[in-house]
């Protein structure tokens, strides 16, 4: 199960949303443990049985599951199997749409399971079908498709073979032609940052470039601000393509909930959207701020601050997801688990010590 398909780093994402068709409306959390999956609600009860091989996040009231010997296929709030178990790969499902990977190859399902695109039918100037090697879910109305074939170099770490990437929209006709190289991201605020041959830029939803391709790196725009990467430094651009905060950071996330991640010197803090450092740089990792809480990582275990720098729950993790309706997921010795926002467990059924 990949949370995205066109991105080589796995990111482990607890996307939890209020369920719908005929169950409860209240948040579900997937959930493990003796390698068997299900879900549990806000309190820690089990309410889908520990039955599924694996168990993905709801999203628009249905979740991806894993059954033995069967593949991918989907539930509803209720546990109830909507869409039977048919897939090799399968993703959460937005915007009505979810990413699965058939034996044909990646293609886009409806709520009931009907394909509804299988592939790109190309520019508006080419409507030529052809089928996409890699793709994401949409966002703010578009997917990331790409074509060709990227392979990785263990021996070097880099990456080799060739692979173009673009955008299509939900009637399969791409924004562009396949431009832009690995590394572009979805659409944010109405701009995508590209990798136009090793240089980024934003494009908007016409596919025309709205900041001209001249950093190192960038990442998606959040509050209107979105970081990048000028001279081996990061800093934060407006929608015209100003610096409203220097690139004076060694590293940097985009902002959220007013907040945004920095690095100098290997330590990470945190600025607010003045620039203005309001968390010193002293953690050895730093993430964004969800549900006022942002996990930070010292002395090699991860913890959570609040919004005036105090760390509210102990670092004690080897890894920390952010807060979303309530809960978090950490993981431990005994595997992923569930805290509250005061840092109490709400899921720890082997009593793992955090």
């Amino acid at each position: 199960m990949k949370t995205s398909l066109l991105v080589i780093v796995s990111c482990v994402s607890v996307l939890l949303i209020s369920a719908c068709g005929g169950g409860s409306n209240a948040a579900l959390f997937p959930t493990s443990e003796d390698g068997r999956s299900g879900y549990i609600n806000a309190d820690g009860k089990v309410v889908i049985p520990l039955e599924f091989k694996s168990a993905e996040a709801f999203s628009e009231g249905l979740a991806a599951v894993k059954v033995a010997e069967k593949g991918w296929g989907y539930i509803d709030s209720a546990g109830r199997m909507v869409i039977e178990p048919q897939f090799t790969d399968a993703n959460e499902f937005d915007d009505g749409m979810a990413v699965v990977n058939t034996r044909g190859g990646y293609a886009f399902i409806d709520p009931t399971g009907t394909v509804v695109l299988r592939g790109g039918k190309g520019t508006p100037d080419d409507l030529t079908e052809r089928k996409f090697t890699s793709v994401s879910s949409f966002s703010e109305g578009f997917a990331m498709v790409g074509f060709g074939h990227m392979a990785i170099d263990f021996s070097s770490g880099t990456l080799t073979g060739e692979a173009e990437q673009t955008y299509m929209d939900k009637t399969g006709v791409l924004l562009t032609s396949p431009d832009f190289d690995i590394g572009s991201l979805p659409f944010s605020e109405g701009l995508a940052a590209v990798n136009f041959h090793g240089t980024y830029g934003f494009i908007d939803t016409e596919g025309e470039f709205a900041i001209e391709p001249r950093f190192e790196r960038a990442y998606s725009f959040d509050g209107g601000l979105a970081p990048t990467k000028v001279g081996g430094k990061w800093g934060f651009i407006d929608t015209g393509g100003n610096f409203v905060i220097e690139p004076n950071f060694d590293d940097a996330l985009s902002f959220s909930e007013g907040f945004a991640a920095v690095a100098v010197d290997n330590a990470w803090g945190f600025i607010d959207a003045g620039g203005n450092l309001v968390i010193g740089c002293q953690f050895e990792e730093g993430s964004r701020f969800s549900q006022e809480r942002a996990a930070v990582k010292l002395d090699g275990k991860w913890g959570y601050l609040d919004a005036d720098g105090n760390m509210v729950v102990h670092p004690a993790f080897d890894s920390a997801n952010e807060f979303e309706d309530g809960l978090a997921a950490v993981r431990v010795e005994g595997g992923r688990r569930y805290i509250d926002r005061a840092g109490a467990w709400v899921w720890n059924p082997s009593g793992s010590v955090g």
